[in-house]
């Protein structure tokens, strides 16, 4: 059998990756305090994509048009 070598995680190597999953975190995090559940959910699935090596996922942005729903803050 042949030695295991790890490779470094590519947010060592990508800046712009690792600085997007903590913006789509952080907006996770705003967005749940809003009320707005759903767009807290999508911001949650791109960061784990991008933790799991989905480099194609950086340049995504959340739609916010279809999951907005009026709640009591936003009256």
């Amino acid at each position: 059998m042949g030695k295991y070598t790890a490779e470094p995680h590519y947010f060592f190597t990508n800046d712009g990756c690792h600085h997007r999953y903590y913006e789509l975190l952080k907006e996770a995090q705003v967005w749940t305090g809003s009320g707005q559940y759903w767009l807290a959910r999508e911001c949650e699935l791109l960061a784990k994509q991008l933790l799991n090596g989905s480099q194609e996922h950086v340049n995504v942005i959340v739609k916010t048009e279809n999951s907005f729903y009026k709640t009591k803050k936003f009256n």
